[in-house]
């Protein structure tokens, strides 16, 4: 039989623990405390008790996702920053994240995969440059250098003082194509004269050299392009669908034309490369907002890939495009599209 006083201690217990639950705001900032410290055991330790406080705080999430990446814990990473894409299918961290991630571990189409999304759901020319910029290193670090200078010509050119794609670009210049001279313009646009690296906006001269280097660069991306689209041509002669949509891929990240690009995205998506085709449509939507047969096929292979809320944003924007007599059959199409992801 249960004693009176054992009766109270059991029935105020459960009041005792709610006034003990941890506070995951706290928690967070002494995570945030650890890691600005560089103690990262620490930091994951806050972290992982902020995110069992408040399952769905995202910030906590993603930075104890960042920890573990930090302290190479791929798979712990990936999984933190797959729960963060389950609550908020378009969060851009996340999404940047995972394509890192699934780069460092040789996942290639993982990774364009994610990048694809970030870049499909970013607006902030900042923010396109920063993704565009971890693309182009997996992309190196894929062996594909040409593809690896375009994407960070592109983070350059959408965003000047992008230091980390100054730097690598730098590199890539020197090391890999042999462009010494443009290599020692990004670079002294990174360094100021006493050898210390830029953290503000460089002065006028800085961005009057940077666009005289992406002048210079633009008959680099000329050449690379000469290189280039015969062999997508030979490929489209001889039959070999995906090897051609692959090149025109890369064709469409150094600055093919419009019509071309076009073409070749018809081309992959014709042959069910839709991934491939999602890629070349890409910059084509960003660039020419109003392009309906671009939107269009955008729209119709991002449903092909199971990619059901970026059909449903590029179908959007067919749909205020479109005729006013075509409108009510595409919206009852667009209606149809699932809400959520299928991978």
């Amino acid at each position: 039989m249960i004693s009176a006083k054992n009766l109270i201690l059991c029935l105020a217990l459960p009041l005792l623990l709610v006034g003990c639950r941890e506070n995951p705001e706290d928690l967070f900032t002494k995570g945030k405390q650890a890691l600005a410290c560089g103690n990262l055991p620490d930091a994951v330790t806050y972290l992982k008790r902020a995110v069992k406080a408040s399952p769905n705080a995202l910030d906590a999430m993603k930075l104890l996702g960042g920890t573990y990446y930090r302290l190479g814990e791929m798979d712990q990473s990936a999984e933190l920053f797959d729960e963060v894409l389950t609550i908020a299918p378009n969060d851009l961290t996340a999404l940047e994240a995972r394509g890192r991630i699934a780069g460092n571990l040789g996942h290639w189409r993982d990774a364009n995969t994610f990048f694809t999304r970030a870049v499909t759901a970013a607006s902030d020319p900042q923010d396109i440059s920063r993704i565009q910029t971890a693309w182009g290193m997996a992309d190196d670090l894929r062996g594909d250098t040409m593809l690896a200078a375009a994407r960070l010509l592109f983070a350059i050119r959408a965003n000047a003082t992008n230091e980390v794609a100054l730097y690598n670009l730098a590199v890539l210049f020197k090391e890999k194509l042999n462009l010494p001279r443009e290599s020692a313009e990004l670079f002294n646009l990174y360094l100021r004269t006493d050898g210390s690296a830029v953290r503000e906006a460089p002065a006028q001269k800085a961005l009057d050299s940077l666009k005289t280097l992406i002048q210079k660069s633009d008959s680099t991306r000329t050449r690379l392009i000469a290189e280039t689209k015969p062999q997508a041509e030979k490929a489209i002669r001889e039959r070999q669908p995906r090897k051609a949509a692959e090149l025109y891929r890369i064709l469409v990240s150094l600055g093919l034309d419009e019509k071309s690009t076009l073409e070749a995205a018809k081309q992959a998506y014709q042959t069910k490369n839709y991934d491939i085709a999602c890629h070349l449509l890409l910059p084509l939507c960003y660039h020419s907002p109003r392009n309906l047969v671009a939107l269009d096929l955008m729209t119709r292979a991002c449903y092909a890939c199971k990619h059901y809320p970026e059909a449903r944003l590029y179908g959007q924007r067919c749909l205020a495009l479109i005729p006013e007599a075509k409108k009510a059959k595409y919206d009852a199409w667009l209606q149809t599209v699932p809400m959520a992801r299928n991978d």
